[in-house]
């Protein structure tokens, strides 16, 4: 459960910072 948050949490950053490049292919 606890890698499972951790991985969770990563991914979710990943995401933030990739974000702002999702719109522009």
């Amino acid at each position: 459960m606890f890698v499972k948050k951790l991985v969770e949490k990563a991914s979710k950053k990943v995401t933030d910072l990739t974000s702002p490049f999702n719109f522009d292919p």
